[in-house]
């Protein structure tokens, strides 16, 4: 397949890109370092590498503000969805929130799913 974007290799894999459609929208998969493509379609609105064989994929939900985030294994496994925001990877855990309702929970995930919150707060929107 080919990619119209690249990133670098991070903990073993890239983002990629390709143009789509007619006003030449630039959507996202990752693909593994060793070849294999990791989502099975480039259709996603933004990808963040986050290291240690994780990525978050990005795609916008109408009439809300900025992106929406899942998190995945290099197998595609959706870990956690709907992030409002997630971090890096370093030694096994991402700083990461979501919003329930009008509670922002704040805090961070490990590799296999768990959050663990370390404020919350009433949101004001």
């Amino acid at each position: 397949m080919r990619y119209d974007a690249v990133t670098s290799f991070y903990g073993g894999l890239a983002a990629v890109g390709k143009f789509c459609g007619r006003g030449r929208n630039l959507k996202w998969g990752v693909v593994e370092k060793l070849g294999p493509q990791v989502t099975p379609h480039v259709n996603y609105d933004t990808v963040k590498i986050l290291g240690q064989g994780l990525a978050a994929l990005g795609f916008a939900v109408p009439g809300r503000p900025g992106v929406r985030w899942n998190l995945i294994n290099r197998e595609n496994t959706t870990i956690f969805h709907g992030f409002d925001d997630i971090g890096c990877f370093l030694n096994g855990r991402a700083d990461a929130s979501y919003t329930d309702g009008n509670i922002v929970h704040i805090g961070y995930i490990n590799k296999v799913g768990d959050f663990f919150a370390e404020k919350n707060r009433a949101d004001s929107k």
